[in-house]
C-alpha cells in the first residue's frame, strides 16, 4: 500500500528543524513516503512552495481536504473548484469536512443539508474520475463523527466513499476495528492515526467524549490496534493510500520517520503474506 504524510506534517518539520519544506519532502520520500495530503486552503494560499517541494522531493498530490458548513450554506461552488484542481493535479481524494452543528435539535437539519450538497458534487466529481468522501471527523458536534452517522451519508449520497480514520473512533467511544468491519465496503482512502494515553513527548492532548485524555503519537507507538486493522483492511481488498497522520506532535519529523517505518514494516507483512 502507498504511504502518504499531511504535508502539513513537513512544513511543521521544517519549521522545528530550520531545514527548507522541500528537503524535509526528499527525506520523507528516501523513508518510503511517496505522496502529501494538502489542505485546499494552503494549496491556494501558497501554491508555488508546495510545487517547489513536489519537484524537489518527488512526492505527488494523493490527497486534498477541504472545510465547508453546507449544513447552512448551500454554495458548492468552491467544493466544484476543488474537484477541478483534484483532476488537475492527479489527486486521488477528495475529503470533505462538511460542518458542524451547534445543538443537538440542529443535526437533522444539518445533515439533510449536507446530503443535499454533496450530492451534486459527487456527480460532478465522478464525472471526473475524482473520489469524493467523508471521515469520521472527532468532534462531538460532527454530523459523520460514528459509525451510524457515516452509514447514513453513504445510503443518501450515491458515490460517497469513507475515508477511515483509524484514530478518530476512538474519541467517540467506539471500537474501530468494529467500525472496521461495518465501513469496509464503503472505505476508498485511509488516514493512519494513532492516539497515545499518556503524552509521547510533552505534547498537550485533548478527551474523547467519555472524558479519557488522549495524545497525539506516531503511527504505530500508541493504543490503536493498527497492526489489526491493517490486517483486516488488507484481508478487505484494500490496496490503496495509507496517509500518516500526527497532529500535534512536538517532534513532527521524528513522527513521520517513526510513522514511515512502522508502515515500511506492515508492507512487508503484506509481502510475506502474498507470498505464503
Amino acid at each position: 500500500m502507498t504511504q502518504s504524510v499531511f504535508y502539513a506534517h513537513i512544513t511543521g518539520a521544517a519549521a522545528q528543524t530550520g531545514l527548507p519544506v522541500a528537503e524535509i519532502g526528499r527525506m520523507a520520500h528516501a523513508c518510503g513516503v511517496s505522496g502529501v495530503e494538502v489542505d485546499w486552503a494552503d494549496l491556494q494560499r501558497a501554491p508555488a512552495e508546495l510545487q517547489d517541494c513536489l519537484q524537489y522531493s518527488g512526492l505527488v498530490i494523493c490527497g486534498i481536504y477541504g472545510f465547508y458548513d453546507f449544513g447552512n450554506d448551500a454554495d458548492i461552488t468552491d467544493a466544484l473548484r476543488l474537484i477541478d484542481a483534484a483532476q488537475r493535479l492527479g489527486a486521488q481524494n477528495v475529503l470533505l469536512v462538511p460542518g458542524f452543528f451547534q445543538a443537538p435539535a440542529d443535526l437533522e437539519r444539518v445533515r439533510q443539508n449536507i446530503a443535499a450538497a454533496l450530492r451534486p458534487i459527487c456527480a460532478y466529481a465522478a464525472e471526473r474520475g475524482v473520489q469524493v468522501s467523508l471521515e469520521d471527523y472527532d468532534s462531538a458536534n460532527s454530523p459523520c463523527a460514528t459509525t451510524e452517522q457515516l452509514l447514513w451519508f453513504f445510503e443518501q449520497v450515491e458515490g460517497l466513499r469513507c475515508t477511515f480514520d483509524t484514530g478518530n473512533f476512538l474519541v467517540a467511544g467506539e471500537d474501530g476495528l468494529a467500525a472496521l468491519e461495518r465501513l469496509l465496503p464503503h472505505i476508498g482512502y485511509v488516514h493512519c492515526k494513532d492516539r497515545a494515553l499518556a503524552p509521547y513527548d510533552g505534547e498537550d492532548g485533548g478527551q474523547t467524549l467519555a472524558g479519557v485524555a488522549i495524545y497525539p503519537a506516531p503511527v504505530g507507538s500508541g493504543c490503536i490496534p493498527l497492526h489489526e486493522i491493517l490486517r483486516r483492511l488488507r484481508q478487505g481488498g484494500y490496496d490503496g493510500v495509507l496517509a500518516i497522520e500526527h497532529f500535534g506532535l512536538r517532534n513532527q519529523w521524528a513522527g513521520i520517520e517513526r510513522s514511515a517505518a512502522f508502515l515500511q514494516g506492515e508492507n512487508r507483512v503484506e509481502e510475506w503474506e502474498a507470498a505464503k
